[in-house]
């Protein structure tokens, strides 16, 4: 199971900058001001009626929260591999033009180092085909989230070094970099499959060694994975993910988290589990959660968890569950601006 979620990571995210701010049709887009992200399931029941009447109407809120959109590669490189989660089908509803008029960008994560296509064969070409296509249909493909180039080349998937790795997505970056004017670029890793202080800080400082830096950085937890390799007494994921947060700051790029579930079998199980991971990374980071990039997502497609994505106000939908736990950041900010007031 892991190793398909794995590989289906390695399929999907896009955004786009060379500093930290791109200009676009959208305008100048800022990576710090990413703060919120949004990537439907592959397989979601209701992905393409988000974007047909009325479904726009019934993610008003968590749209107003969302800074960056997401697709699947597989859901738009026109393939049509997804049921009605297509190219065509979203050509149709004017998903990626609503978007622009929405002004959110739109991400993707194809990734230069991959299971079966370790040394980047195709993959430029693969990224710049989809960006046309999307900006041939009114949207922008301006966010590139590359999907775990180092996990796949420092495991046995490829058997690289991290040098290797390293000097591979450099050479992704750049090519993509000159190909697409203004793209932004930026890294999700998968943890704690790879190592936090020995792999991803050394591979980030390659990267920005080879002139190609990461414009952010996600990480992408195994939860059950983690929570009993912690409890197991193998890794100390506190102690680790404050370390690479550190790191992120002192060079100057923002850190996020995928806030997601692996385990779950329906929407109301998705809901429950994610909630308990966003309250453990509150107990980790407490108010600096809210200064990270959060990326509310799901890998889940068999079955696809959650299912649902709108209305937004009904239990347990996707756009349901990432207003509510943007609630609770939303409350917890109110509680430090009261204290603080108190305290002068």
């Amino acid at each position: 199971q892991e190793e398909v979620n794995n590989t289906m990571r390695g399929a999907t995210l896009v955004l786009v900058l060379v500093s930290l701010v791109a200009v676009s049709a959208l305008g100048p887009i800022n990576v710090w001001d990413l703060k919120v992200w949004l990537i439907p399931s592959i397989n979601s029941a209701d992905y393409v009626n988000m974007f047909i009447n009325p479904g726009p109407s019934q993610w008003t809120t968590a749209r107003s929260r969302t800074n960056v959109f997401g697709f699947n590669t597989m859901n738009i490189d026109g393939t049509n591999n997804w049921g009605n989660d297509n190219l065509k089908e979203f050509q149709a509803a004017n998903a990626f033009s609503q978007l622009t008029n929405w002004n959110i960008p739109i991400t993707i994560g194809p990734t230069p180092v991959a299971q079966g296509n370790c040394y980047d064969n195709g993959v430029v070409n693969y990224t710049v085909g989809i960006y046309k296509n999307i900006k041939n249909l009114g949207g922008e493909v301006l966010v590139i989230d590359m999907g775990e180039p180092l996990m796949f080349g420092v495991t046995t998937k490829c058997y690289f070094d991290i040098p290797t790795t390293a000097s591979i997505t450099s050479n992704y970056m750049r090519q993509v970099r000159q190909q697409i004017p203004g793209v932004v670029i930026g890294d999700t890793e998968a943890y704690p499959s790879v190592r936090i202080p020995d792999q991803m800080i050394p591979f980030i400082q390659k990267l920005i060694s080879n002139g190609t830096p990461l414009q952010w950085f996600h990480l992408d937890i195994n939860w059950q994975f983690m929570f009993n390799q912690y409890k197991a007494g193998a890794i100390n994921p506190p102690q680790d993910l404050m370390k690479l947060n550190n790191f992120c700051k002192s060079i100057n790029i923002p850190f996020g988290i995928i806030i997601d579930d692996l385990t779950a079998q329906n929407d109301f199980e998705y809901f429950n589990n994610t909630l308990t991971n966003m309250r453990w990374l509150q107990s980790v980071f407490g108010p600096g959660l809210d200064n990270m990039q959060l990326l509310f997502m799901s890998w889940n497609y068999a079955p696809s968890t959650p299912n649902h994505n709108i209305p937004e106000n009904t239990p347990y939908t996707m756009t349901y569950g990432m207003n509510y736990y943007m609630g609770i950041l939303e409350e917890a900010r109110e509680e430090a601006r009261k204290k603080s007031l108190l305290n002068k």
